[in-house]
């Protein structure tokens, strides 16, 4: 009996082991930074190059990607207050050059149900097979960390995934 409880106790230390082997960089690094969030089921989580953060997107047919999510955790030289980084988030997307694909259709600042406060802007890519809606989250978390979340989803998608990417976002906390 005794040797079974510690054969069950090695296969569970082994699994955690695994488990933690398998999880990708960026995610250790969002959760080691006390940020939470829950991908959406079935959607495949891959790690941003840099390893700052995720990539997690929706599959249709195994290969085409319809919807995706960015979360990346930025780390600025100079600090700021989180008001001031709101308001420049947005202020500075009205001098932002953009190009003739692009364009922007909204900027706004609120909070998601953690009370996590963002600023928020939004771009229309026009595209050959369909136009791309984009919008580009910023949470000011200490005066020098910022959480950025990227969302793109073709527009004729719209109605399938829009509530999918709020509950991502409204799923965002940070333990303080």
């Amino acid at each position: 009996m005794r040797e079974s409880v510690q054969h069950l106790s090695m296969i569970a230390l082994l699994s955690a082991v695994f488990a933690t082997a398998n999880a990708q960089t960026g995610d250790l690094l969002l959760r080691s930074a006390h940020i939470s969030y829950a991908v959406p089921s079935g959607w495949v989580v891959e790690d941003f190059p840099d390893h700052q953060g995720v990539f997690t997107y929706a599959l249709v047919d195994g290969e085409n990607v319809e919807a995706s999510i960015g979360i990346e955790l930025v780390e600025r030289q100079s600090p700021s207050e989180s008001g001031e980084v709101l308001n420049d988030f947005v202020a500075e997307t009205e001098r932002e050059r953009l190009d003739t694909a692009r364009t922007r259709i909204g900027r706004s600042i609120g909070q998601n149900q953690s009370g996590l406060a963002f600023g928020r802007v939004d771009y229309r890519k026009f595209r050959t097979g369909g136009d791309l809606l984009d919008s580009v989250y910023v949470i000011p978390l200490q005066p020098r960390r910022r959480l950025y979340i990227y969302t793109s989803l073709l527009e004729d998608t719209q109605a399938k995934y829009k509530k999918i990417i709020e509950s991502f976002l409204n799923s965002i906390s940070v333990a303080r």
